[in-house]
């Protein structure tokens, strides 16, 4: 099998319009926005990525700077669509009060940053029912995720352009 590496420059792949999508998950070290740079070091013109550090309850806000230099990017190179993976730490069906209470704030945050970057998608593993049967988890899970919706405030991020 043969592979095709892309050993363009940055800008020659701003030049690339494709509708085939290829993507990986990327590190936002360094500013949420140099993921697109490695995406498209890559060759990859999609990818996904952690909105924080996807094993603390806590986050960071999207600085508004950083989002715009994203949106500049996702553009200039023709990136898209954006996926966001939610915390593994958050549990929207889990029966411990505590768990499930952090959990709707997380992933309130997950969607926040989510609409600040532009991201089109987010991913999220809604946890473990244990315990509860099935339809109990499922329940308390479309109630987490509608309470986290509801709480947000932050609109969809729009970029003059």
């Amino acid at each position: 099998m043969r592979r095709r590496i892309f050993c363009g420059t940055l800008e020659g792949m701003a030049a690339i319009k494709t509708t085939r999508r290829i993507g990986v998950h990327l590190s936002t070290t360094g500013g949420c926005w140099t993921a697109v740079n490695r995406a498209v070091e890559v060759g990859a013109n999609t990818f996904q990525i952690f909105s924080s550090s996807p094993r603390m309850w806590r986050a960071a806000a999207i600085k508004p700077a950083d989002a715009k230099k994203m949106h500049d990017l996702r553009a200039q190179f023709n990136v898209g669509p954006v996926a966001i993976h939610a915390s593994y730490l958050i549990n929207v069906c889990s029966q411990t009060e505590t768990v499930r209470t952090n959990s709707i704030a997380a992933f309130r945050g997950e969607v926040e940053r989510a609409l600040a970057l532009g991201a089109e998608s987010l991913v999220l593993h809604p946890g473990s029912w244990k315990g509860l049967t099935r339809e109990e988890g499922l329940r308390l899970a479309v109630a987490s995720i509608e309470q986290a919706v509801a709480a947000s405030t932050l609109p969809r991020t729009t970029f003059a352009s």
